[in-house]
């Protein structure tokens, strides 16, 4: 009563233990779940209605409830970032540096870096990967159409190449010992958008299982 009559916005005189802590042997050792919070919710609702509540306080009496459901579950409520969960700085150095060996040996496309400052380069897909996969957004570089233009017009940047590239972080993961395969994808070119979401992006993401596996 004390907990509710605190968590409905009345006086404050709950002074019991938080969320977390009064919950955490339910979840180790009986399972407790969303499931059981779903009826938990239900049941306060049913409760609620019968008492003659209104539909409105009723669904502000829910939304309260949900509020504190992952503290209850004993979870985070904000999820951590692919970035953060793929083993930060130290994964995406790892996973550039190998791919960039694999492209600079290959003839069918190695060609197109033969003028480019590979320390550069690789510190900006570096970044570039930092800031895609949600992490410090240090990415100051162009938008993806505009860094590949002078491929695509000059030196014929075109599907076989990105297929290529494909090819090489398939590669790339199987020698890792990553069990996903990326042999036979393709991606449809010409593609307008200059986010993280481009046909670009969507290759470097290929990278992602064996980022962890990389820092082992």
């Amino acid at each position: 009563k004390s907990f509710l009559t605190f968590a409905f916005g009345g006086p404050k005189t709950y002074s019991g233990v938080g969320m977390r802590k009064a919950h955490q042997k339910l979840v180790d050792e009986q399972g407790l779940n969303d499931s059981h919070m779903d009826v938990i919710v239900e049941l306060l609702g049913k409760t609620l209605k019968e008492l003659g509540v209104g539909d409105a306080d009723i669904t502000e009496a829910a939304a309260i409830a949900n509020s504190v459901r992952d503290e209850v579950l004993c979870r985070d409520s904000k999820p951590k970032s692919l970035y953060e969960r793929l083993g930060g700085a130290p994964a995406v150095d790892a996973a550039v540096d190998q791919f960039y060996e694999k492209v600079l040996a290959d003839e069918r496309v190695n060609f197109f870096f033969k003028n480019t400052d590979m320390k550069k380069q690789r510190r900006v897909q570096k970044s570039f990967l930092t800031f895609a996969f949600g992490g410090p957004k240090t990415y100051s570089g162009v938008g993806m159409r505009k860094a590949h233009q002078k491929l695509v017009d000059e030196q014929g940047l075109n599907d076989s190449h990105m297929d290529t590239i494909v090819e090489l972080l398939g590669k790339t993961l199987k020698e890792l010992g990553v069990v996903r395969t990326v042999s036979g994808m393709r991606f449809s070119a010409g593609t307008q958008s200059q986010s993280p979401s481009t046909r670009d992006l969507v290759v470097l993401l290929l990278l992602m299982p064996l980022l962890t596996n990389s820092t082992r």
